[in-house]
Order: structure tokens, then C-alpha cells, then sequence
């Protein structure tokens, strides 16, 4: 008896875009890693002039030495990831994920500084605090998110550039804030610092990591959900195969964009919420490269979430090992950190290259192809 898994999977190859099955795109992106990883071992050995043995040592001991570190860094990448996923799978380009994150913050640090008064009187209030912040931050997020959205559903305009254009506003409005709570300075330092009020797991520093990787997998688990388990999930893949398609099937392609870059405003106003209320208690824009990286992640993956997920411990175990190793090595910036981070993502990018344009094409892959449809018929 013939397997139906295998011969479903020969099918979506036959008649799929991609032709590659998911195994060898596994070998390939593992070999990648596996790749990057040992240049920047040998970067790291001509820059910090060290011995290999001495640098993976060190590498490995940076990376885990501080394990809660290790997961938060990991799940901020994430959840980034996962926010554009339901625009991403309908063509919606969003590149705003970070603005989104900024507007979110700026109302959760407005509603922790002006509700202080209130909050300390009792733990209560506080608790009310806290749930403002939050729905605040969703709000925020969400309406910034459905501005570009809808000159996209009304007006067609570029999504890529309007969302990119909104960063920059959010950017703005970040320092402006600052600016204003600080008298004249550009950060605002810890909000709340004698009070706690409006804050999560103040004395905890390893439980407030532990919040932000629960609620980044909790994050995950739900677009899982509604991606691949849920008719709305289903008319947002067919809207970004195509619009035609979705007109013809009498889908209501405004309400199918409006959903989706709903889902991503809110899962970044929750995010946001998290970091000002569990991690930074103030305003940050240092959110501004890895929410680019997320996008990185998210489509190297094929926006597959446990790859995703897996991508984002590889990352943050590069980031942290390689902090160490030039720590130790005496140096005092992360330039080379962001050089091999930068070199790393272009050599998984290469590979995704020749996983798409090259090996799926070749007449290696049609011959494979042809002898295991055979076989299943």
C-alpha cells in the first residue's frame, strides 16, 4: 500500500512553484549554518587573536552562560517574525513592525508616568495600571498598523514604502517623548523607579525573560492556528496567490487585509507592552535593526514557525556567543558582532538562492522527481 503522505508531497512538488522537497532544504540551510558558523570562528581568530579551540569554547560559554538571556533574545526575534507572518502570506509587505513596536511603547511609558499617583495607593490600582498600559499599547499599535492598510485597500498605494515612512514618523515621536519626559533629554531612563508602578516582575529579572518567551510562544501557537487551521487563515493565502482569484470567489479582499495587518498590529502592541512594562521600564528604539532581522527570519523560513522558531535560537546563540568571544578578546564595541551577523544572514540568504533559482531548476531535481512519482504510481 502505497504511502498517501509521501505521494501528497510528490504531488505539491509536481504541481507547486517550489520543487524542492522540504528535507533537502533542510540540508541546505544546515550546511549554510554550519558554514557561517566557522568563518566567523575564523574572523573572530584573526580579529581577537585567539586559538579555534580557545574561540568555540568561548563561543559555546557566552552563548548559554546566561540561559534566560539566551531565550528572551531569541523570542523578541520571534515574535517580531510572527507579527508580519498574516501580512506576508497575502503579499502585504509590512516593513513597519518596528514603528508599530515604537507606538505601542510610547502610550504604555504616557499611561505608566501619568498614572503613578494612582497606581501606588494600592496594589489595585496598580493591577489597573498595568491593564491600561496594555490595551493601550494594543490600540496604538493596531491603529498605526491600519493606516498604511488602509491606503492599501482604498487607494492600492506601496505598502513597502508607507510602512518604511511610518518607522520614521514613529521614530520621531519616540525621541519627542523622550524629550518631553526627561526636560530637554534624549532618554528618560527607568519610569517608575522608587514606585514599581505600571511594572511586571520587578525583582525578577529571569522570570521577566521567562513572560516575554511564554507570551512570544504563545504568539506563535496562535498564528499556527490561524494560518493553517482557521477559513480566514485560508482566504489570506489565497488573497496572496492571487487577488483575482480572491475577487472570484467572492472574498471581501479589504476585510482580509484589515484582519490581517490587525493580527500584526496587535501581537506588536502586546510585544511592546511586555518590554516596557517586564524588561526596559522606558522608551527604546533598539528594537529598529532586529525587527528588520525578524523579516529576514520570517522569510528565509517560508514563514514555516517552527523553523522560525529555530532561526531565532541560532541567531541569538550567534549574538551572545560572539559578545563574549570579543569581550574576552578586549574589545570594546560590537562592530564585529554586526559584521558577521550581517555575513551570516548573506550566506543564508545565498543558500536560499540556490535552493530556489538553481537546484530547484536543474535537471538533478527533474530526474528525482520523475523516478519517485513513479513509484508512488
Amino acid at each position: 500500500m502505497k504511502n498517501k503522505s509521501f505521494f501528497r508531497e510528490i504531488k505539491n512538488i509536481l504541481i507547486g512553484q517550489d520543487k524542492t522537497p522540504t528535507w533537502m532544504k533542510a540540508i541546505f540551510v544546515l550546511i549554510a549554518i554550519i558554514f557561517s558558523f566557522l568563518l566567523s570562528v575564523l574572523i573572530s581568530m584573526i580579529v581577537v587573536k585567539q586559538n579555534p579551540i580557545e574561540i568555540i569554547v568561548n563561543y559555546f560559554d557566552g552563548a548559554f552562560k546566561r540561559p534566560y538571556k539566551f531565550f528572551y533574545d531569541a523570542a523578541i526575534l520571534l515574535a517580531f517574525g510572527i507579527a508580519i507572518v498574516p501580512c506576508f502570506k497575502m503579499k502585504y509587505w509590512n516593513m513597519g513592525a518596528n514603528g508599530q513596536f515604537i507606538a505601542g511603547s510610547i502610550i504604555a511609558v504616557l499611561i505608566m508616568n501619568g498614572m503613578e499617583n494612582y497606581g501606588k495607593t494600592s496594589t489595585f490600582n496598580n493591577v489597573v495600571v498595568i491593564i491600561l498600559m496594555l490595551i493601550g499599547a494594543v490600540v496604538a499599535s493596531t491603529i498605526w498598523t491600519l493606516i498604511p492598510a488602509f491606503f492599501k485597500a482604498r487607494f492600492n498605494t506601496n505598502e513597502t514604502l508607507f510602512t518604511l515612512m511610518m518607522n520614521y514618523i514613529a521614530a520621531g515621536l519616540l525621541l519627542y517623548t523622550n524629550t518631553i519626559l526627561s526636560n530637554g533629554n534624549s532618554s528618560t531612563g527607568k519610569i517608575n523607579r522608587q514606585s514599581h508602578v505600571g511594572w511586571i516582575a520587578a525583582n525578577d529579572k529571569n522570570m521577566a525573560y521567562l513572560i516575554v518567551v511564554l507570551a512570544s510562544l504563545l504568539f506563535a501557537f496562535f498564528i499556527y492556528i490561524f494560518i493553517s487551521k482557521t477559513k480566514h487563515g485560508y482566504e489570506t493565502i489565497v488573497l496572496g496567490d492571487s487577488y483575482k482569484t480572491a475577487k472570484y470567489a467572492s472574498m471581501d479582499t479589504k476585510r482580509i487585509i484589515s484582519r490581517a495587518t490587525i493580527i500584526s498590529g496587535v501581537i506588536t502592541g502586546e510585544l511592546a507592552f511586555l518590554v516596557v512594562s517586564v524588561i526596559n521600564r522606558s522608551l527604546s528604539d533598539s528594537f529598529a535593526t532586529i525587527s528588520f532581522n525578524a523579516i529576514l527570519i520570517a522569510w528565509m523560513s517560508n514563514f514555516n514557525i517552527v523553523i522560525m522558531i529555530l532561526l531565532s535560537l541560532f541567531l541569538s546563540f550567534t549574538t551572545n556567543g560572539m559578545e563574549y568571544v570579543i569581550t574576552l578578546g578586549g574589545l570594546s564595541n560590537n562592530d564585529l558582532v554586526n559584521f558577521i551577523f550581517g555575513l551570516l544572514f548573506f550566506i543564508l540568504l545565498f543558500a536560499e538562492y540556490i535552493i530556489k533559482y538553481r537546484f530547484n531548476k536543474s535537471r538533478l531535481m527533474e530526474n528525482y522527481l520523475k523516478k519517485h512519482a513513479k513509484e508512488v504510481i
